[in-house]
C-alpha cells in the first residue's frame, strides 16, 4: 500500500512538474512569438531597404545613360552644324553681301 501511495505522490509530483512546464510555456510563448515576430519584422525591413537601394541605383544608371545618351547627341549635332557651317559659310558670305549691294543699288538708284 505505502508503494502505491509512494507512487501515487510521485505520479502527483510529475504533474505538478507538468502543469509548471506548460504553465511557463504558456507565458514564455507570447514573448517568443513577439521575439521572433520583430526578427521577422528586421528582416523584412533589410529586404525593402536592400530592395529600394537597389531600384535607386538602377534608377540613377538608367538616368546617367540617358543623359550620356543626350549629351552624345548634342555633340553629334553640334558637329552637323559646325560641318554645315563650313561647308556653307562662303555661299552665306557671298547671299548676304548680294542682298546688301542688292538693297543698296536698289536705295541709291
Amino acid at each position: 500500500m505505502d508503494s502505491i501511495l509512494y507512487k501515487i505522490i510521485e505520479i502527483e509530483k510529475a504533474a505538478r512538474l507538468i502543469d509548471e512546464e506548460v504553465a511557463k510555456a504558456k507565458r514564455e510563448m507570447p514573448l517568443e512569438i513577439e521575439s521572433k515576430r520583430a526578427e521577422l519584422e528586421k528582416q523584412l525591413g533589410q529586404q525593402v531597404e536592400q530592395k529600394v537601394a537597389l531600384y535607386a541605383k538602377k534608377e540613377a544608371e538608367q538616368e546617367e545613360g540617358l543623359k550620356r545618351a543626350a549629351e552624345e547627341s548634342k555633340q553629334e549635332s553640334l558637329k552637323i552644324l559646325r560641318e554645315q557651317f563650313e561647308k556653307n559659310k562662303a555661299a552665306w558670305e557671298n547671299e548676304i553681301f548680294e542682298n546688301i549691294i542688292g538693297r543698296s543699288g536698289e536705295n541709291a538708284g
